[in-house]
């Protein structure tokens, strides 16, 4: 197994490439990117727009719930993401132990990996709706790009060849999640790096030519890509969700993740919070 040095130094030096390499062509100024045809659900399984089992719905990437849509979410769950160290970092969590941290109001938010094989165990409140990434990518200005249209592209670029996802919810599998892809509005949003966070430890910006650890203060021009599920609140009870995501063709030695979810809703919270 890397350690936490190891895997956070390889991912930065994979997924962060210098912007300046990504042309203009490629800008998507759009919300939701435009969705495939829709796929025919697996043996047993149903489409991302229908309920895996009893009580559980999938929001469509251009529904508001809670009054929020995917585009408002994604820079929300960035801040929630990245606001702490290392040390209790979502993203690094092996086990769930800090899958409370941080979180408030109507949403609870889920992490992937920085890829690999990861379980979490975790137990959250009763009546809250659920946003997490299947794979994901974040750049802004001016670290790693001089302007907002190049962080786009750059964003852009690296989720555009994404070969396979999976989801499967309490064992049932989704289809056409390749519907669900979403990014920030134009204008990006403001990605906040606080004083002693995870950014601050590693090399996580770079000015094209090296990676450096970031300074802190806020980021106004940041812009995300990525397919994002958003799930209303499921019912009370143990829940499972796996997810898994290919991206061979984009980051330059390639991106795999496989991460799974034993959720227990309708408790105080476990992870702190």
């Amino acid at each position: 197994m890397m350690t936490t040095d190891t895997r956070t130094t390889s991912i930065f030096s994979r997924a962060r490439i210098p912007v300046l390499m990504v042309t203009a062509a490629t800008l998507l100024w759009v919300v939701v990117a435009p969705r495939r045809a829709a796929a025919e659900a697996p043996p047993g399984g149903v489409t991302a727009a229908e309920a895996p089992s009893g009580g559980v719905t999938i929001v469509d990437p251009d529904q508001k719930f809670f009054g929020r849509t995917y585009s408002d979410l994604v820079g929300d769950w960035w801040n929630w993401a990245f606001q702490g160290p290392a040390e209790t970092l979502p993203v690094l969590d092996e086990t769930g132990e800090f899958c409370g941290l941080g979180q408030q109001g109507k949403f609870w938010f889920l992490a992937g990996n920085f890829g690999g094989v990861t379980e979490r165990e975790c137990t959250i409140p009763g009546g809250k709706a659920l946003f997490f990434p299947l794979v994901n990518i974040l750049f802004w200005t001016p670290d790693d790009a001089t302007t907002l249209e190049e962080a786009r592209a750059g964003s852009n670029s690296q989720i555009d060849p994404t070969d396979s996802l999976s989801l499967e919810i309490d064992g049932v599998p989704v289809s056409d999640l390749f519907a669900y892809r979403a990014q920030t509005f134009p204008g990006g949003f403001v990605f906040n790096i606080p004083e002693g966070s995870f950014l601050t430890q590693v090399a996580g910006c770079n000015d094209g030519e090296e990676f450096f650890p970031c300074s802190p203060g806020p980021r106004p021009s940041s812009v995300s890509d990525g397919y994002w599920i958003g799930l209303r609140p499921l019912p009370n009870g143990p829940h499972t969700i796996h997810f898994t995501a290919v991206v061979a063709g984009g980051f330059p030695d390639g991106f795999e993740l496989d991460v799974t979810y034993n959720l227990i809703v309708g408790g105080g919270g476990g992870g702190g919070g």
